[in-house]
Parts: C-alpha cells; sequence; structure tokens
C-alpha cells in the first residue's frame, strides 16, 4: 500500500477520533499500522498511529491494549525529537493500571524532558502523581 493510501486511512481514523468514535479509530488506525513497510517502527507515520491507538485504548479503559502500543510507541519513529510524550503516554497507562510506582518515574520522566509542557491538557491526577505522590501526600523529591 501506497503512503498516500496510509494517509488517507489516518485521516478516516482522525475524522472517527474526532466524533470520539474510537472502536472505529482503533480499526481504522490497525489497518494503516497493517499497511506500514515492514520495520514498521521506523516508519515515521508509526509514531502518530502508536500514539492514537494508545489514546483509544485508554478512552476506552481498555488498558492492556493501551499498554501494549504505549510499549510499542517507545520504539516509533526514534529519529523524532525526543520531548518526553513517549514516557507520558506509558506513564498515563501505568497510572490507569495502578503502577503508581512506574507511572510516577515515566511521568517525572516526562515532566523533565517536556518542562512540564506535557501535562497541559490533561486530566491533573498525572501532574498530582509527580507532585504528590498516589496518595495524595507531597513528595520529599
Amino acid at each position: 500500500m501506497k503512503y498516500g493510501k496510509i494517509d488517507k486511512i489516518i485521516q478516516s481514523a482522525s475524522d472517527l477520533f474526532v466524533e470520539r468514535k474510537f472502536t472505529g479509530a482503533i480499526e481504522q488506525l490497525s489497518l494503516a499500522w497493517g499497511a506500514l513497510p515492514e520495520k514498521k517502527e521506523s516508519q515515521k507515520e508509526s509514531y502518530h498511529i502508536a500514539k492514537y491507538l494508545v489514546i483509544a485504548f485508554l478512552k476506552l479503559k481498555k488498558y492492556e491494549e493501551a499498554q501494549i502500543w504505549a510499549t510499542k510507541l517507545q520504539n516509533c519513529d526514534l529519529n523524532r525529537l525526543d520531548d518526553g510524550e513517549r514516557e507520558f503516554y506509558a506513564g498515563v497507562v501505568q497510572f490507569e493500571l495502578k503502577n503508581y510506582d512506574r507511572a510516577k518515574n515515566l511521568l517525572e520522566a516526562a515532566n523533565m524532558k517536556s518542562d512540564g509542557n506535557c501535562f497541559e491538557g490533561e486530566d491533573q491526577k498525572y501532574l498530582n502523581l509527580v507532585m504528590r505522590g498516589p496518595l495524595g501526600r507531597v513528595s520529599d523529591k
């Protein structure tokens, strides 16, 4: 499949995402992933496909599936600027899986790499974990 067709599939997924039709978006994103040439993770589009699969699975509260894609995201388009987004999504997934120590480590890394920008527009509970810990106590860091 040529990249023009992959781009059209990704656009279709994006439209479904905007309409909050996350199951349909997942189907389209999975189709786009399957259409990527081998060494899929090295393809530029792989990052956005994996990222939006993580987000869609999180929206559907399918945390195990989100974890699979968050793990894949760590190896996608490694030439991309490392702005902490990979760690942020991995941390969010770990938070939702109640792996708070792992989540805190990942979210702290995301916070440092992004100068806190990764938390803008996101649920405050993730930043609270970095600042206070899972039980709301102020961290000694």
